[in-house]
């Protein structure tokens, strides 16, 4: 009989959690993975990158990646509503490049296959189950777990791999918001003939915004720590997006009520 302890306990049953959990069960270590939500779910993040062509590959689901249907992508192009122009790149002609395509997947979907790949490589998997609150030993982590029903146990485990994330989530999910209502705003704007000298003023607002919400999401992901410069550079997102939206709120008024004031000082004929 197993002793009634885990090696490893894994705190969400994403990508990062999934991939752990196949790693080290085919390690021979004992695994449990705890996922609040009930798979499948919707998700934002649909876009591979080549980079992680080589981890699927150790994981062994590229093959699972082509049943599944999903699409491969051999480049993209990136473009702005703010901007006519757009730049189309190739992933063959990356720097060190080792492959030249990588898949556009149904992140439900995506996610499932690999949570689902972890339980065939022999991690045990706990859906709609949340880890309420962690205790640490010198020996030991405990974790109280609630499950969908609200009954809540004590699991023990040697070590605890948090990747939920969930501490920056919401700020991060928060600026996309407001990034896409300021992208939004530059089409009512371009719609209602706003002059060319507030939407570049607009525009800078975007790209300052942009950059603070890609400085935590892309540049750092999941090696990034340090949760309170990561709150700030997207708390300084979110007013930087409000700041153009007003900016475009205020052109689109005031050249809305443009016609009405010319027509009440017409001459009258």
């Amino acid at each position: 009989m197993p002793e009634d302890i885990y090696d490893v306990a894994i705190i969400g049953g994403g990508p990062a959690g999934s991939t752990a959990a196949t790693l080290l069960a085919r390690a021979s270590r004992r695994v449990v993975v705890f996922e609040r939500e009930k798979f499948p779910r919707f998700h934002i993040g649909e876009s591979l990158l080549p980079v992680s062509m080589k981890t699927f590959a150790r994981l062994g689901v590229l093959e699972k990646f082509e049943q599944a249907g999903f699409l491969r992508k051999f480049g993209g192009e990136i473009a702005s509503a703010c901007d006519d122009d757009g730049v189309k790149f190739y992933f063959k002609d990356g720097f060190r490049s080792r492959t030249e395509f990588s898949y556009q997947v149904t992140r439900s979907q995506f996610d499932q296959l690999l949570l689902n790949h972890a339980a065939e490589n022999g991690a045990e998997v706990r859906e709609e189950a949340a880890v309420k609150e962690v205790e640490f030993f010198s020996d030991r982590v405990e974790l109280e777990v609630a499950d969908k029903t609200g009954e809540r146990n004590k699991i023990k485990a040697r070590y605890v791999i948090d990747s939920t994330n969930a501490h920056i989530q919401g700020k991060t999910r928060k600026a996309e918001f407001w990034l896409v209502q300021l992208v939004d705003k530059f089409s009512e704007a371009n719609t209602a003939g706003v002059d060319e000298a507030v939407l570049k003023d607009a525009r800078r607002k975007h790209d300052e915004a942009h950059a603070h919400w890609e400085w935590w999401t892309a540049a750092n992901g999941a090696a990034f720590h340090n949760t309170d410069q990561a709150k700030d550079s997207l708390n300084r997102s979110m007013v930087l997006a409000q700041e153009g939206i007003k900016i475009l709120d205020d052109a689109i008024k005031a050249r809305r009520s443009a016609p009405a004031k010319a027509a009440l000082v017409a001459p009258a004929r």
